[in-house]
């Protein structure tokens, strides 16, 4: 059965970058999961396990907690890192080969720019954190300008350097516009995962808080901790999907800014002639 296509190259509002994700996503959704169960799914269960490990290792021991925890997230970190980068393997496989995408294709490309999506992700990550820390605009600002440093590495293969500089020379004059699409796909999103994903750990967590005041029996959480460890590892396997949507929506905005500056569409038809 043919795919549905899709043309990211052209020149969109914020609603209709919404769409466009969400119909990718839908159009999409089996080969994704069946390739982040693969790729990132391993990273995000064995370190999530390992920071929910800590505490029911060493109850008493507050510094082996804490690194522990650092060391399974900095697991997670790479899973999740993953998943961005089979995302824009997704879209890039698909603008090009639509009727043979394969699970062993989207994880070659997916791999391709690791080590500078790493570099980039932390880069990015630093960066934010010092501008929240002195003050909060700059912190929003970079947060916004930077935003396609992924999607320009992985379509243009960009260095980081470039990739900044290109972030700045796409969202100059677009920044407003680009805040809000940016707000909208954060808020759904983040919606998703705390209202579907993370809800049965919510529930749980609050189960154990009124046991405990009642009861008294620091037993019943420990137990019910086990459960809170266990739903975080089974609704983990499905995180990537839910980041899967806000990574096709940062590739529509990529590309919705750069037919609006550089007019990608007509380079390409004249190109072909």
């Amino acid at each position: 059965m043919q795919q549905q296509t899709f043309n990211f190259k052209e020149f969109r509002n914020a609603g209709q970058n919404i769409d466009l994700a969400f119909n990718f996503w839908k159009t999409h959704f089996k080969i994704f999961f069946k390739s982040s169960l693969r790729l990132c799914v391993p990273f995000i269960v064995i370190g999530t396990a390992i920071a929910g490990a800590g505490e029911l290792l060493f109850p008493e021991n507050a510094n082996a907690v804490s690194t522990i925890s650092i060391f399974g997230n900095l697991i997670v970190i790479i899973g999740q890192i993953y998943s961005m980068t089979l995302a824009f393997s997704l879209v890039k496989e698909s603008m090009v080969n639509t009727n043979s995408l394969t699970v062993d294709t989207l994880i070659k490309g997916a791999k391709t720019n690791t080590l500078s999506f790493i570099v980039a992700y932390f880069l990015y990550l630093i960066i934010l954190l010092l501008g929240l820390l002195f003050f909060i605009v700059p912190g929003i600002y970079i947060s916004v300008t930077f935003a396609l440093i992924f999607p320009i590495i992985a379509f243009e293969q960009k260095n980081i350097g470039d990739a900044i500089s290109r972030c700045n020379l796409l969202i100059k004059d677009n920044w407003w516009s680009s805040f809000l699409f940016l707000i909208i796909l954060s808020f759904i999103t983040l919606f998703v995962t705390i209202f579907v994903l993370q809800f049965p750990s919510l529930l749980v967590g609050v189960f154990i808080g009124l046991n405990i005041l009642q009861e008294g029996d620091a037993a019943i959480g420990t137990g019910l901790g086990n459960t809170i460890t266990i739903l975080s590892m089974i609704t983990s396997c499905f995180n990537p999907l839910v980041f899967a949507v806000y990574q096709y929506g940062m590739c529509a905005l990529y590309f919705s800014l750069r037919e609006k500056k550089e007019a990608i569409s007509i380079l390409d038809e004249i190109d072909s002639l």
